[in-house]
């Protein structure tokens, strides 16, 4: 019978991915990954003394740590630079998929890694995250590792590196306070000796310019917008959308207090998580790819219909896309519809809080 489900599981799978084939050229090097080529010119701007923030191509670019991830990769011709970022978000999918099938299967592990590796790849925060060519899989096998690991060390390394390509997960920091701060000042020494080993590298003076000249620009006090803008899942614009830009910072505020409330109080590293997308002031459809080992993980611990429902709703609205919204007008309608995967992230948090079992076993202690 297993050999029989296995059989279909892997016919579907390649289904699957005959269907997302755009990404053999992408394998090759071939055509373009905008995110990631930005980003590779922008770091070959900076090693000839240009302000990484006065480039064009990267008007949302976060703090300058965000660029180390880039680093290594511009020693490689650009081609070569694609293909290995294309092949190492994938070969990290992958590597998700198999240790959530390890850890959470005891029967049959290799249909549960098939039933995981067929929604992940045809999810389309993952083929975005692939075309674009930003390192959000891999970033996502860097918390499954943290989520997974034994050591504070080795908390402590994968939690500094997340915060230091993504500042915005900060507040993953915050759920090792508590009970775990061998983990958080471990996680805080590595980030200090990266940033100062940055330095060798990147103009301190590029940090301040982004703290005065780009932070609080990110938090503008109300927002409007002219048309969707689908791709953009932060909150001020899903307020925007839904005609409530003008209390966008309110709304902000109470959200920062109560998830680093909650964060602190539940020591959970997926409500740290799930936060630091909600409060992030950037957020592409492709930061989501980081919600699938928490449906994953949170599977297990749902105890009635009406928490089934809500999570796989939840995760309709994460995997699917509706390209329709793209010249769309503005409307509520179409603004709570656009908004899907930032309502998805929403979900997936009202169902963690209200699940004690979940939060007691799987809190950072």
């Amino acid at each position: 019978m297993n050999k029989q489900l296995n059989g279909f599981l892997i016919l579907v799978h390649l289904v699957i991915l005959y269907k997302i084939r755009f990404v053999v050229p992408l394998i090759l090097g071939h055509g373009p990954l905008m995110e990631f080529d930005n980003y590779y010119q922008t770091i070959k701007f900076m090693s000839n003394g240009v302000n990484p923030y006065l480039s064009i191509k990267l008007f949302s670019l976060g703090p300058p740590t965000t660029l180390l991830f880039y680093l290594p990769f511009t020693y490689l011709n650009l081609q070569l630079a694609r293909q290995v970022m294309v092949i190492l978000s994938i070969l990290s999918g992958y590597l998700v998929c198999f240790i959530l099938a390890h850890h959470l299967s005891t029967k049959n592990k290799s249909a549960v890694f098939l039933v995981l590796a067929s929604v992940f790849v045809s999810a389309f925060p993952t083929r975005f995250a692939l075309a674009m060519g930003h390192p959000t899989i891999i970033y996502t096998l860097f918390f499954v590792l943290l989520f997974y690991a034994k050591s504070d060390w080795v908390k402590g390394v994968w939690a500094a590196l997340i915060v230091l390509f993504k500042a915005n997960f900060a507040v993953i920091l915050v759920s090792y306070i508590k009970q775990k701060s061998r983990v958080l000042l471990r996680g805080l020494l590595i980030l200090s000796i990266a940033v100062l080993s940055s330095f060798i590298i990147i103009n301190p003076a590029w940090y301040i310019y982004f703290i005065k000249e780009k932070l609080f620009a990110l938090y503008p006090g109300s927002f409007r917008i002219a048309n969707l803008y689908y791709y953009d899942q932060t909150l001020k614009v899903v307020m925007a959308r839904i005609g409530l830009g003008g209390l966008y910072m309110p709304t902000y505020v109470a959200t920062l207090v109560l998830g680093l409330i909650t964060v602190f109080k539940t020591q959970s590293l997926s409500l740290g998580i799930l936060f630091s997308i909600i409060l992030s002031p950037v957020v592409w459809q492709h930061y989501f790819v980081l919600l699938f080992p928490i449906f994953v993980i949170l599977f297990g611990y749902l105890t009635n219909i009406k928490q089934h429902f809500l999570w796989a709703f939840s995760l309709y609205l994460w995997w699917t896309e509706f390209p329709w919204l793209q010249g769309a007008g503005v409307n509520l309608v179409n603004g709570v519809i656009a908004s899907h995967y930032f309502f998805a992230a929403v979900i997936l948090t009202y169902l963690i809080a209200i699940n004690h079992d979940f939060l007691t076993q799987t809190k950072t202690t």
